[in-house]
C-alpha cells in the first residue's frame, strides 16, 4: 500500500518548498496590485511649505504612536505631513486629522513599488525633504522610502535585548541617513550585540514630552473594567488622605517595566521606615490575575506574600494619570530596561523628584548631568534595598524633596522640550539632506558606468539597477555587509589608502573619477580562462586536507582527480574512529595519502601548522590546504554553497581546472606567494583585531591595516617560503583554544585574516581566483 506522506514531510518537500515560494511570490503581487490605502488628511496641503513624512507602524494609543502623532501634529505648524502607517488603532483618525494626508499599508506589508505609487498621488509637488521613521517596528518603510531619495531619521528607542532578529538593525543602520536615539544607553546596547553597526551615524536627542491623545474609544475587556483587582485611580486619589505620602510607577504590566520590582523595593521602604505614612500605586493597563497567569498573577501573591496589601494599590489606566502624578510625591522608574519613557518625563516636569535603576533607564544618562539628582535617584542596576534607602531619604525629608523637585522640573524643561526636539530633528535632516544628494550623485555614475557586477556582488539577489547600486552604496556608506563590485577590487582599502579619514564619500566612484589608478585595492585575478604557461612537476606539490566530515572528503578527491597535477596527499584528522573510512575512500580512488592522526584543537589550521607546516613548507615548492568544510553555526544550505564556491575556485573541474591553472601561475611568477578564493563579502578584523595583533607581533609584522583581503574559509594554495614564519613559530596544540568555538574571535580566526599579511611581509604578493558565474 502506497505511503501518504504527512503534512509536515509535505510542506518540507522540494515540492513543498517550491509551492511556499511561488504562493509568496503571488501573495506579494496581489497586495502590491492592490496599492496601499489612502485617505486625505484633515490639514489642507500648503504648497509653500515643505512636506514631511512621519511613520508609526501602528495607531495604537501606546508609547511610540503616541510620539508619532505628537510629532505630527508639532510638524504640521509648518510642514505638509504625511503620515504612514503599518498598521490602524485608536489614534487614526487624530493621526488623519493632523496630517495632509494617511497612507496605510495593507497587511502591514509595504514594499518599493506601493510606496513610489502613494507618493506619487499623495505628494504632487514632490517629493518630502525627509521622513521621521519612529520605532525599530516602523522599520520596514527605510529602504522604501530611501529608495526614493528621501532623507530617513530612525527615531531608534528600543534595545536589542528585546528584538529579535537582530538583522533588523542591520537594515536600520543601512537606510537610515541617521539613527536618532533618545539616550546612549539605546545604542551602547546595540552596538554591544551589532558591532556591524559601528560606523552608523547616530544622534542622541531626548524627545520632548508628549500631549497624551484625546480620550479614545477603546475594545477593552469588560473583565477588567469590572475586576475588584483594580481601583479606579479617581476614586484612589479622592480617599488618599492629604498627609499621605505617595510613591507612583507607571506603564503597562509586563516583564520589562519591572513591576514586580517596583513591589520589592515597597516592601523595603515599609521595613525601612515604618514610622513613615505612605502609599503605593502603580498605574496601567493590563493587571488581571484572574486572567494572565504570566505576570499578573505572580505580582498579586507578591503584594500579599510582602505584606503589602494596605499599602500597594494597582490601578488601571485612568484619565485621572495626570492628576497622579501632579499628587505624588516620589516617582520610580522600575523598569528592566526603558530608554526615555514618557512617564518619568511627566513626572519630572510636574516637579516630582525620580528615582531609576542605573543601566536600565535612559534617564539614570541624564541624570549624570546634574549630581544632585544623580545623587538623589540613580540607585545601582536592580538593587531594590538601595533604591529604597534613597527613597526613604527624601520621604524623611519635605523640604529636600521639595528642592530636588524644583531642580527636576528646571531640568526637564530644558531637556524635554518638544519644539526644540523637532528643531533639531529637521537641521538633521537637513545636514543629512547633503549627504542624499551627494549619495544620488553617485548613484548616477555607478548605474550609468556599470560598475557594479550584479552576478558577483549579489548573486542571490534579484534587484533593480537602482536597488543593486543604492544597496552596495549604502552598504559602504554605513559598513553593514558590505561588498566587492566585481572581482579583484576591495573599496575598503582603497578608501584607507585613498580618502580621508571619516570621508563620506564613495570609494568605488572616487576611484572612477581618479581614473581607475592601479594600487594595493586591485588584486590581480586568476581565472578559468587563463592560459597554463608551465605546470609543476607532481613531485614538487603537496596537499593537506583536514578531514573531519569524511563524507565529504570523496567530493573533494573526484574534483582533484580532473588536474594533471597530481599532488602528495597529506590527510589529518581528529576522531581515530573514521580511519578506515578514509583508508576505504582513498581506495576507492585508488590514491595513496600520509595519514596524520591529531587532538582535536586548532580546527583545520591547526594540524597544518603544528603537524605538517615545516615539512611541507620544506619539502614542496607549493602545497595547499583544503578541509571539509559544513561550519555547522550556519544553515546548511548556505554551508554548501560557500563549500562548493572554494572548492569550484581552488580545484575546479575537468571544463575549468583551476588547481592546474593556479599551480602554474604559482610556478610561472616567483613573486606570487599565496592564491585564494575572491570572496565577494569584504569581511574585516571583526572580533579578531586583538588576537591578530598579538600574532603579528610575535612575527615581526608592525602594523596591520584596517580593510583587507584573505582566504575566507582557510583554504588555499602556497609557495615555498610564504609562510615559513607561521610554521616556524612553533605553535603546539595547547596554544589552539578548547572545543567548542564561537562564530568569531579566536587566535584561528585571526590567523586566518593574517595569511596574506605574512606572505606579505615575506616579500611575496598574493593572487586571488575568480570563476566567472559564480559567487556566494
Amino acid at each position: 500500500m502506497p505511503r501518504i506522506p504527512t503534512a509536515h514531510a509535505l510542506k518540507n518537500s522540494l515540492f513543498g518548498r517550491r509551492i511556499k515560494h511561488y504562493s509568496r511570490l503571488a501573495y506579494i503581487q496581489l497586495l502590491t496590485s492592490l496599492g496601499m490605502e489612502m485617505q486625505a488628511g484633515g490639514q489642507p496641503f500648503q504648497p509653500s511649505r515643505p512636506t514631511a513624512i512621519v511613520v508609526s507602524h501602528e495607531a495604537s494609543a501606546t508609547g511610540a504612536p503616541i510620539l508619532a502623532l505628537n510629532l505630527v501634529q508639532q510638524l504640521s505648524q509648518s510642514h505638509n505631513v504625511v503620515v504612514m502607517l503599518l498598521k490602524g488603532g485608536a489614534l487614526r483618525q487624530q493621526f488623519q486629522a493632523s496630517g495632509t494626508a494617511l497612507i496605510q499599508a495593507r497587511l502591514a506589508f509595504v514594499n518599493r513599488k506601493l510606496v513610489k505609487r502613494a507618493l506619487k498621488t499623495a505628494c504632487k509637488q514632490g517629493n518630502p525633504e525627509f521622513a521621521l521613521v519612529n520605532s525599530v517596528v516602523s522599520a520596514p518603510f527605510l529602504e522604501p522610502l530611501r529608495g526614493e531619495g528621501i532623507v530617513c531619521l530612525c527615531l531608534l528607542h528600543e534595545f536589542v535585548t528585546y528584538v529579535k532578529p537582530l538583522d533588523i538593525f542591520n537594515e536600520i543602520g543601512r537606510w537610515s541617513s541617521r539613527v536618532v536615539c533618545s539616550t546612549p544607553l539605546t545604542w551602547r546596547d546595540v552596538l554591544c550585540h551589532c558591532n556591524d553597526l559601528a560606523d552608523v551615524q547616530v544622534a542622541v536627542l531626548p524627545q520632548g514630552q508628549c500631549k497624551l491623545p484625546e480620550e479614545t474609544q477603546t475594545d477593552k475587556p469588560q473583565r477588567a473594567q469590572q475586576s475588584s483587582n483594580v481601583q479606579d485611580a479617581a476614586t484612589f486619589l479622592q480617599q488618599l488622605h492629604q498627609d499621605t505620602l505617595l510613591v507612583l510607577g507607571a506603564g503597562a504590566v509586563q516583564p520589562r517595566k519591572g513591576v514586580d520590582l517596583f513591589v520589592a523595593m515597597a516592601a523595603e521602604i515599609i521595613q525601612q521606615a515604618p514610622e513613615l505614612k505612605v502609599r503605593f500605586a502603580w498605574i496601567g493597563s493590563g493587571y488581571e490575575p484572574d486572567y494572565d497567569f504570566n505576570v499578573s498573577i505572580w505580582l498579586k501573591d507578591q503584594i500579599i506574600r510582602s505584606g503589602l496589601t494596605n499599602h500597594l494599590v494597582m490601578l488601571d489606566e485612568s484619565p485621572a494619570y495626570q492628576d497622579l502624578i501632579d499628587r505624588s510625591n516620589l516617582f520610580v522608574v522600575s523598569s528592566r530596561l526603558d530608554p526615555l519613557p514618557n512617564v518619568a518625563i511627566d513626572a519630572m516636569l510636574a516637579g516630582t523628584p525620580v528615582l531609576c535603576f542605573a543601566e536600565a533607564c535612559g534617564i539614570a544618562n541624564l541624570l549624570e548631568q546634574q549630581p544632585l539628582l544623580h545623587s538623589a535617584g540613580v540607585a545601582p542596576y536592580f538593587n531594590c534595598t538601595a533604591m529604597a534607602r534613597k527613597a526613604v531619604a527624601l520621604l524623611r525629608s519635605p523640604e529636600r524633596m521639595k528642592q530636588l523637585g524644583a531642580l527636576s522640573r528646571e531640568q526637564a524643561r530644558r531637556w524635554f522640550h518638544m519644539p526644540s526636539y523637532i528643531k533639531a530633528l529637521i537641521k538633521l535632516a537637513g545636514i543629512s539632506r547633503t549627504e542624499v544628494e551627494q549619495e544620488e550623485a553617485e548613484l548616477l555614475l555607478l548605474r550609468q558606468k556599470k560598475l557594479v557586477n550584479a552576478t558577483f556582488a549579489y548573486p542571490m539577489q534579484r534587484f533593480t539597477e537602482r536597488e543593486l547600486n543604492q544597496h552596495y552604496l549604502l552598504s559602504w556608506r554605513s559598513n553593514i555587509q558590505a561588498r566587492k563590485p566585481f572581482p579583484g577590487f576591495h573599496p575598503g582599502i582603497y578608501r584607507e589608502h585613498q580618502l580621508v579619514q571619516g570621508s563620506r564619500r564613495d570609494p568605488l566612484a572616487h576611484w572612477h573619477r581618479k581614473r581607475q589608478p592601479k594600487g594595493p585595492w586591485l588584486v590581480p585575478t586568476i581565472q578559468p580562462r587563463d592560459v597554463i604557461k608551465r605546470l609543476p612537476a607532481s613531485s614538487e606539490v603537496a596537499l593537506h586536507i583536514h578531514v573531519f566530515y569524511p563524507e565529504l572528503l570523496a567530493p573533494i578527491l573526484d574534483r582533484l582527480g580532473q588536474s594533471k597535477v597530481k599532488p602528495d596527499l597529506f590527510l589529518s584528522f581528529s576522531d581515530p574512529t573514521i580511519e578506515s573510512q578514509i583508508c576505504q575512500i582513498l581506495h576507492n580512488n585508488q590514491l595513496e595519502a600520509s595519514l596524520h592522526p591529531v587532538p582535536n584543537r586548532g580546527r583545520d589550521i591547526g594540524p597544518l601548522l603544528s603537524e605538517l607546516g615545516q615539512k611541507l613548507d620544506r619539502d614542496y615548492t607549493i602545497h595547499g590546504h583544503l578541509h571539509t568544510k559544513k561550519s555547522v553555526l550556519i544553515d546548511s544550505s548556505t554551508a554548501a554553497r560557500w563549500r562548493d564556491f572554494l572548492l569550484a575556485n581552488l580545484l575546479g573541474d575537468a571544463e575549468q581546472p583551476m588547481a592546474d591553472i593556479i599551480l602554474a601561475a604559482i610556478n610561472s611568477d616567483p613573486d606570487l606567494g599565496l592564491v585564494f578564493p575572491d570572496d565577494p563579502g569584504c569581511l574585516g578584523w571583526t572580533e579578531n583585531r586583538a588576537h591578530a595583533e598579538q600574532v603579528a607581533e610575535r612575527l615581526g609584522i608592525q602594523q596591520l591595516p584596517q580593510a583587507i583581503n584573505f582566504p575566507v574559509g582557510t583554504m588555499f594554495w602556497t609557495r615555498q617560503g610564504a609562510l615559513s614564519n607561521l610554521y616556524n613559530l612553533g605553535l603546539n596544540w595547547d596554544d589552539y583554544p578548547e572545543e567548542p568555538l564561537g562564530y568569531d574571535g579566536t587566535m584561528l580566526h585571526a590567523i586566518e585574516r593574517l595569511l596574506p599579511q605574512i606572505c606579505m611581509a615575506n616579500g611575496k604578493r598574493y593572487a586571488m581566483t575568480h570563476v566567472p558565474g559564480l559567487s556566494r
